[in-house]
């Protein structure tokens, strides 16, 4: 997964849930969490058709859940791949996606945090592509070098020129080894309040 993506723990949130309703109840959370995750477990997937905890054990695992007829264990592999294709066709329709042109050796612009109203989606210096694996694209200008998903580039058609950048945030990387006898220690300066004019000086609703 590349920094920036959201599309994960979902499951957590199943478990979460679970947990506060038995917070709400009055129950032992952990006892609940347990018997949940045993139902969970036992449940016919909606990919496969087959319950996880069948398709691990070899057999059917009783739980408080109602059993009825299940499909076979040998036919989950093929119910997953077409689940997995008519989800993909769904999702793909519904963002508009198109295949990404990104190659390495392109020159792209890539997106950056809003800081301000005044902030641009892309950042203005361009980068060159060093490396694509799949969805996640590494690009690098100098010693900059920034990993993120594809659809936080867009190509660029304009001149490229080398410069050195300084990392916007934790998930840039700088590869430039600092140079000898270099003092990174910067003198902190303390904040200081500004100096009141009328210090000490009454209101006039004191009738002096």
């Amino acid at each position: 997964m590349a920094p920036g993506q959201w599309k994960s723990g979902r499951l957590h949130e199943t478990y979460g849930k679970a947990i506060r309703a038995a917070l709400a109840e009055g129950q032992d959370w952990q006892r609940e969490l347990f018997a949940f995750l045993m139902n969970y477990r036992t449940t016919p997937h909606q990919s496969t058709g087959v319950a996880s905890a069948e398709m691990l054990y070899k057999r059917v695992i009783g739980s408080t859940v109602p059993s009825f007829s299940q499909a076979p264990a040998n036919t989950a592999a093929e119910k997953v791949l077409k689940r997995k294709d008519k989800s993909k066709q769904y999702v793909d329709a519904r963002r508009h996606t198109r295949k990404s042109a990104i190659r390495e050796g392109d020159t792209v612009l890539v997106k950056q945090k809003k800081k301000n109203k005044y902030t641009t989606m892309f950042r203005p210096q361009p980068y060159k592509v060093i490396n694509v694996r799949y969805s996640r694209v590494t690009a690098q200008r100098g010693d900059h070098v920034i990993t993120r998903n594809i659809s936080h580039f867009k190509k660029f058609s304009g001149a490229y020129r080398e410069t050195v950048l300084k990392p916007e945030s934790e998930d840039d990387i700088t590869i430039a080894a600092p140079q000898a006898g270099q003092d990174n220690d910067q003198d902190i300066i303390e904040d200081r309040y500004p100096l009141r004019a009328n210090k000490g000086v009454l209101p006039d609703f004191y009738g002096r």
